[in-house]
């Protein structure tokens, strides 16, 4: 015996619930192809996929990482520099 996952679905123009297979379903989402409900009324997703999502949040973190790293290394330079500015004035009489 197969074990088969389903997940609830709704038109979205007759609002007729009907299930798929949760395989298909990712399948779809992936794929963006069109499907229909039991009436006949064209589906698709047209949204981005949770793989997808994941991916743009984890490039927008590297983005923040990288930002952050020459912030921090642009911070260090302004330090140094404060630094020989100190000691230069108090060589000034």
């Amino acid at each position: 015996m197969v074990d088969v996952e389903l997940v609830q679905e709704t038109c979205c123009s007759c609002h007729v619930c009907f299930w798929i297979t949760k395989e298909h379903r990712a399948r779809l989402i992936s794929t963006k192809a069109s499907f229909y409900c039991p009436s006949g009324h064209s589906q698709s997703y047209s949204g981005e996929s949770d793989a997808t999502k994941a991916k743009n949040a984890l490039a927008e973190a590297e983005n923040y990482k990288r930002y952050y790293r020459e912030a921090q290394e642009e911070l260090n330079k302004t330090r140094k520099k404060l630094t020989c500015c100190k000691k230069a004035l108090k060589k000034v009489p």
